[in-house]
């Protein structure tokens, strides 16, 4: 039988009770397993944010602190002689400083009441938040730029690796009186000359690394790959093997795709260890509900507040094979 209005709103309340928590002031609070679902969910398919370092903030403000000696500290001394020379560290830092993000969701009547005559509705709504959200996220923590006007709004709020990459000068270019010509060098040649500007005291580790690229550059590396006459370009004609230069991965994320990204920011490739590269987000996830009877509707509004930076962000190259040299 079907449940009449009052028992569908009842229903729907008691399912986001046992999603959310209220706070004193009304607010409704992800519950921590919610929490856990809704962040790995949001991540779990994101190439770049699955890897990079997370951060859950009991703020909206956290340091990255970070230290460093600037010269040698190991001295030899003779017999008797006691230790004069003192070299003092060095103190970085860099901040997060989670800003508010909305996203709101509708699901109509006759949608909702199949949900709720199934199993797992608290589920599948934070699962259907954390999917397009995550898409979003990860776009906004790569491209986001609050110095580049033609972004979306929700861009332009914050700084993302990408363009932060750009200010630290780690930054090259394939365009005019550009660093690298794919055309002449290849794709091979862009991450020889993007591992040439990567320091080399953080080059130790290889494998740890990764080239983040688009399909394009991901698609023409393998390309070259193939067009040699060797076993490893057979391999990468009929098989699907982690494709790598210099022992560093490259994988393809398809956020360097963005079509806002691309448009404004431009096309680009990321060589960076993954842990590097540190987002945030506030602990308190909120979710609200709101009814639309007019359109035989149910939103779901969802609030996060997040930002991204680098631990160190000089330890990171970005390379745009298509953009002229500023």
């Amino acid at each position: 039988m079907d449940m009449s209005n009052d028992d569908f709103l009842s229903k729907i309340d008691n399912a986001l009770k046992a999603v959310v928590d209220s706070t004193a002031l009304g607010t409704s609070i992800l519950q921590p397993a919610y929490f856990n679902q809704y962040i790995q969910e949001a991540t779990v398919n994101r190439t770049i944010l699955n890897e990079a370092r997370q951060i859950i903030m009991s703020a909206q403000v956290q340091n990255i602190d970070r230290t460093k000696f600037g010269s040698r500290i190991l001295q030899y001394l003779g017999e008797g002689v006691d230790v004069s020379d003192s070299n003092a560290p060095t103190f970085e830092q860099n901040t997060l400083t989670a800003k508010e993000y909305v996203a709101l969701t509708g699901i109509n009547d006759q949608a909702m009441r199949r949900m709720l005559n199934g199993s797992g509705f608290e589920s599948q709504l934070v699962s259907m938040f954390a999917e397009q959200a995550g898409i979003d996220w990860e776009e906004n923590a790569v491209y986001a730029d609050s110095n580049t006007g033609a972004l979306p709004t929700s861009m332009k709020q914050q700084i993302g690796w990408v363009p932060a990459a750009v200010d630290s000068g780690m930054d090259l270019y394939g365009g005019t009186s550009g660093d690298f010509v794919i055309d002449d060098d290849g794709y091979s040649g862009m991450f020889d000359t993007m591992i040439d500007l990567f320091p080399k005291t953080y080059f130790q580790n290889p494998s740890a690394l990764r080239f983040y690229c688009g399909w394009e550059e991901f698609q023409g590396y393998r390309n070259e790959l193939a067009g040699r006459e060797t076993a490893l370009g057979d391999a990468m004609l009929i098989g699907n093997q982690e494709l790598s230069y210099q022992g560093v991965p490259v994988r393809y994320a398809p956020v360097m795709d963005s079509a806002e990204g691309v448009e404004h920011i431009g096309r680009a490739c990321m060589l960076v260890e993954p842990s590097n590269l540190v987002y945030g987000v506030f602990e308190n996830i909120t979710v609200e509900r709101d009814r639309v009877p007019k359109a035989r509707r149910t939103d779901f509004v969802l609030t996060m507040e997040i930002d991204q930076t680098f631990e160190n962000e000089d330890a990171v190259v970005v390379a745009f094979p298509e953009v002229n040299h500023p």
